[in-house]
């Protein structure tokens, strides 16, 4: 490699052995004359794409474009600090899933407050104080159960009574990994003329099954308060049955827009082959 004196044109010599196959197989048929004059374009061009891309992946650029990822991950790392938190303090699985839905519904209904209680006679895990209209406020007892097996039939009747002993209505029972013994679907409501409980089995640790138990608990005692009535069991399952009815119809139109995103996927893919072709 040499260089001109100063003052001159610049120019830079190269000498250069090459060794790709596929710029052998580009550059070999042409002219010696040619080939340094085509080697040259191609190195402009390929400098000026480097420069692109090194100045579009700056750190806003960045951000932008990895904003999605880096806001689940925040999330994942809230809940992992919860649950390293709790871990430390207890051995119990119990208190972990307390925390996790304590803070999930806290996220999840800013203008609600949701608290963790003592564990005590008659006592609910977390106390949720949902805010009606007119700044009413209604008590809801919250019962967390993280279960390796069914959660038994005798939790849920000592729900029931903590309901009645404490004078609570309202009620939300959550089994985070396990099913709750008696209790059928994704969700289901009891209600008599002494409280109304929501139960949420197989709830997840994602926060949506626990998401939909609450608001349909809170919606239920809007109704209540704006009706001046109290719900019973059967009014709600028949409500209940025509929303899984329309649940299922969206179920269905969500697996035909899987489908054809799948055909969608699978002509993209012949189209790409065809163009590298």
């Amino acid at each position: 490699m040499s260089e001109q004196p100063a003052g001159e044109a610049a120019v830079l010599h190269l000498d250069l052995d090459v060794h790709h196959p596929d710029v052998i197989a580009w550059l070999a048929p042409l002219a010696p004359a040619d080939r340094a004059e085509r080697a040259e374009h191609a190195l402009a061009v390929g400098h000026q794409v480097l420069t692109y891309v090194q100045a579009s992946a700056s750190e806003q650029s960045l951000g932008r474009f990895f904003a999605p990822v880096v806001d689940r991950v925040e999330r994942l790392q809230g809940t992992l600090d919860t649950m390293m938190a709790y871990a430390a303090k207890s051995q119990r699985l119990g208190e972990l899933g307390e925390a996790i839905v304590t803070e999930q519904l806290s996220a999840a209904f800013p203008n609600d407050r949701f608290e963790l209680v003592s564990k005590g006679g008659h006592q609910a895990d977390v106390h949720g104080h949902f805010s009606l209209e007119d700044d009413h406020i209604e008590t809801a007892l919250i019962e967390v159960k993280l279960y390796s097996g069914d959660v038994p039939g005798a939790e849920l009747d000592k729900f029931r009574r903590d309901l009645a002993t404490t004078g609570k209505r309202y009620g939300l029972m959550v089994s985070l990994t396990s099913r709750l013994t008696g209790i059928a679907g994704p969700l289901s409501v009891e209600a008599t003329d002494d409280f109304l409980a929501v139960y949420v089995p197989h709830a997840g640790l994602e926060g949506l099954g626990l998401y939909w138990g609450a608001a349909v608990l809170k919606t239920l005692m809007r109704y209540e308060r704006q009706a001046h009535r109290r719900l019973q069991t059967d009014v709600i399952e028949q409500a209940l049955t025509r929303l899984r009815g329309e649940l299922d119809s969206l179920a269905a139109a969500a697996r035909q827009v899987g489908a054809l995103r799948d055909s969608v996927r699978k002509a993209q893919a012949a189209v790409n082959k065809s163009l590298d072709a």
